[in-house]
């Protein structure tokens, strides 16, 4: 299991003690380096709840043993795929994985009218343990992909082009 250093530990819990206490009011770049350490915090949280899947919960893994260079390298089986991300640009699949796991009940995270998670520090995805699963990112996508997902997802070929504008070959479709 990852183990935070003891001053990062002892930083962690002096800062949380001081919010907790509204002892700070942030704004500005301090306020972005918090929101930044609040989300490396919970991206390392993720790989700790995906070593545990790995180890315990699925057991597909349980006699891994991965120095840090390994995890970096992702040297472990499966992977955690996230909407929003290169395998997965649709956020709107948050909303579906949102109302499987009915995520504002069980995890007190929200999502915004444009799929953005609140709090602002949190991190959604799927997890897949098949040996051959690994990642992939892709390329721009063609109109007649636009047009088969807009089919699929029950959208007018406007609402798939509103979604997932950033990821398409011609932005005038």
């Amino acid at each position: 299991m990852l183990q935070a250093m003891p001053y990062q530990k002892q930083a962690h819990t002096l800062l949380h003690r001081l919010l907790a206490q509204r002892v700070l009011v942030l704004g500005g770049a301090m306020g972005t380096m918090i929101q930044g350490h609040q989300l490396g915090e919970t991206e390392a949280f993720a790989e700790c709840m995906h070593e545990q899947v790995r180890k315990e919960y699925w057991g597909y893994a349980r006699d891994e043993q991965l120095n840090n260079e390994a995890l970096i390298r992702e040297r472990y089986r499966g992977i955690r795929p996230a909407p929003g991300y290169p395998a997965c640009p649709d956020h709107t699949e948050k909303a579906t994985l949102f109302a499987l796991l009915d995520g504002e009940y069980n995890a007190s995270v929200s999502l915004t009218e444009h799929f953005a998670m609140m709090p602002a520090a949190s991190v959604s995805g799927w997890y897949f343990s098949h040996p051959q699963a690994s990642y992939f990112g892709l390329d721009k996508i063609g109109t007649d992909q636009l047009q088969s997902h807009a089919g699929r997802k029950g959208w007018s070929l406007a609402e798939a082009k509103r979604w997932l504008q950033p990821d398409l070959v011609d932005r005038q479709v």
